[in-house]
């Protein structure tokens, strides 16, 4: 089954944004955590190279246990 956009966006609502950085190739990103459901969540924003675009999240479920700070 594949998610529309907007349903898989909708997965971050109700998280808790545990760390906000740049990753190596320069995209900000955030890690969010849904506790009440042991689910974490690695988000990046992206936009075309122009930057002329909307852009999107690209959201990846994390595995495992996320580091704080």
């Amino acid at each position: 089954m594949t998610l529309s956009y907007s349903e898989d966006l909708s997965q971050l609502v109700g998280g808790q944004v545990c760390k906000v950085a740049i990753s190596q190739e320069g995209y900000p990103y955030l890690i969010i955590a849904k506790n009440t459901e042991s689910r974490s969540f690695y988000v990046i924003a992206q936009s075309d190279a122009e930057g002329n675009g909307p852009g999107f999240l690209q959201l990846n479920e994390h595995q495992g246990r996320i580091a704080e700070g």
